[in-house]
């Protein structure tokens, strides 16, 4: 294989397997001409739009809605790289949201070395990868089975997105404010949404709530 078609691989991550041990053993594989950590989204970006990075990896602990912003940007390109996004638990809302923006495969927190270096060699075939975990998520997604909230969590949703507070809330639907924030914490982590912020805008991209309505 030529220098030339060897591919060039970026990557977002602070956990040490996806940084070091990672780089050096790609740095060793004759299948890869370069291999190197970005130092943030703009540069991602920046080297996508210039056709530099064949494969894109993005750690999505600490830094999702980042990471969907930028799976989003890169998609849109007509020669962009494959992403793979890789995460510390396999929230349903991420898993949902890195397919949504476009992402190619999902590494879940059991996922290793040897599991890593696989989903890249597939991606860069041309072909999906997701691990087993992110692939039943991905089943029941696929079969209407959304990130499972209850009748309560969707009530405490639908009243977030129309701006209440957690006392407000609580008055509305007979529970404590404690409850309330137990109840949208339990959203941020099926959704994956990592902020209430976050939350807000996934409810409104999931057809809980209209934003263009929160101000009427």
């Amino acid at each position: 294989m030529s220098a030339s078609a060897r591919p060039t691989l970026g990557l977002l991550a602070r956990r040490a397997l996806l940084s070091e041990p990672l780089i050096e053993r790609l740095r060793r594989d004759p299948r890869f001409r370069r291999a190197r950590v970005l130092s943030g989204a703009r540069e991602a970006l920046a080297l996508s739009r210039r056709g530099r990075l064949d494969l894109l990896l993005l750690e999505l602990d600490g830094r999702a809605e980042e990471a969907f912003r930028l799976a989003r940007d890169v998609s849109k390109l007509r020669r962009g790289p494959k992403v793979l996004a890789v995460a510390g638990g396999a929230r349903i809302g991420w898993v949902q949201r890195s397919l949504a923006a476009g992402m190619a495969g999902f590494l879940g927190p059991s996922a290793g070395l040897d599991e890593c270096l696989r989903a890249i060699g597939s991606l860069l075939r041309g072909q999906g990868y997701l691990s087993p975990c992110a692939a039943g998520i991905a089943a029941d997604l696929a079969a209407g089975r959304g990130p499972g909230l209850t009748p309560r969590e969707e009530e405490v949703l639908r009243l977030t997105c129309e701006g209440l507070s957690s006392k407000e809330i609580a008055s509305a639907l007979g529970i404590t404010p404690k409850a309330v924030d137990s109840h949208r914490a339990r959203l941020i982590q099926k959704t994956g949404a990592g902020s209430s912020t976050a939350l807000v805008r996934y409810a409104c991209e999931e057809g809980f709530c209209d934003l263009r309505s929160r101000g009427d």
